[in-house]
């Protein structure tokens, strides 16, 4: 995203929202300031699963409500862990889900051009779990394929936990090279 829409989009969010804004506590960085941050989307991936609730920081960026009322700011942390419950379902029900809450909470759309689909991947991919490479590889097909989702498969084909996981890893990467040649 340009830095001059993203701009545009922060100036649209603070004036059209004013009233929605919540203060929480930074979950990880106790020593930080409080976050001003506005709830876009409750989902809730898997049914009976609990509902996961992201928003907007007044920076722009991602954050996830804990359920002591702190929330964590992805793009600060490093830290997608708490949005792996979206790699349950496919990708294009997941990113519907969040077009449909920013709609339905009237801010603007193009918000999902900077929702961490990538990263979210790519951390599952380096995963030491044996679950979560399993759902982020279903994904990879619908997203656009940058330098850190290929990481994570590069990883995952070294050291995947499965054989499984490593053949899949690496016949996508062939592919990728395919793409680029």
């Amino acid at each position: 995203m340009s830095g001059e829409l993203k701009k545009t989009l922060l100036e649209q969010l603070r004036h059209a929202t004013q009233d929605r804004w919540k203060i929480a506590r930074p979950r990880r960085h106790s020593d930080s300031d409080l976050i001003l941050w506005l709830p876009v989307a409750s989902l809730q991936p898997v049914p009976g699963d609990p509902t996961l609730t992201v928003g907007l920081s007044q920076n722009g960026t991602w954050v996830v409500a804990s359920i002591d009322g702190s929330v964590l700011d992805l793009e600060v942390t490093g830290n997608y862990l708490p949005l792996f419950p979206l790699l349950e379902i496919p990708y294009e029900a997941a990113r519907n889900a969040l077009l449909e809450e920013l709609h339905r909470n009237r801010i603007d759309q193009s918000w999902l051009v900077v929702f961490p689909f990538e990263q979210t991947v790519a951390a599952a991919l380096k995963s030491v779990s044996k679950y979560w490479p399993d759902y982020a590889l279903r994904w990879i097909p619908s997203l656009p394929i940058s330098d850190v989702v290929r990481e994570g498969l590069t990883l995952l084909e070294q050291k995947g936990r499965t054989q499984q996981q490593r053949h899949a890893a690496r016949k996508l990467l062939r592919r990728l090279e395919r793409r680029v040649l």
